[in-house]
């Protein structure tokens, strides 16, 4: 099997940063293996499907940033709020982040519907 060697791992810094802190589901080397698969290819859309807290959207917005990337991210959980803690909205902690940052991003989260219920929505082409 290939190993994958062009990780990417500075966007995670901004993670250790939030409020919430490190809100990711994904380990480190996970986040990296994705993020260094937007550097090469350099999406221009992107849907994420399950979001929970938030933080790996959070590691990939900041990933489009340092990148100077115009992609445009769909996250969509089929819950509104957190599993684990129901008083928590889903994507609390992207909240958080875009709060933080004087950059807008073409980012949308749909919550309470399943992804095939919006695939048609949000078109082709990711």
């Amino acid at each position: 099997m290939k190993r994958y060697e062009n990780l990417f791992y500075e966007p995670l810094n901004i993670l250790e940063k939030l409020p919430s802190g490190n809100q990711s589901e994904m380990s480190k080397d996970q986040l990296a293996f994705l993020l260094g698969l937007m550097k090469e290819y350099r999406p221009k859309k992107l849907v994420e499907i399950g979001v929970a807290e938030g933080g790996t959207t959070v590691a990939i917005l900041q990933c489009i940033s340092i990148l100077n990337l115009e992609t445009k991210v769909i996250s969509i959980d089929l819950q509104k709020n957190l599993y684990n803690d129901h008083s928590r909205k889903i994507g609390h902690v992207t909240e958080e982040y875009l709060f933080m940052q004087e950059k807008s991003f073409d980012y949308i989260l749909h919550t309470g519907k399943y992804a095939p219920e919006l695939l048609k929505m949000v078109g082709g082409g990711y």
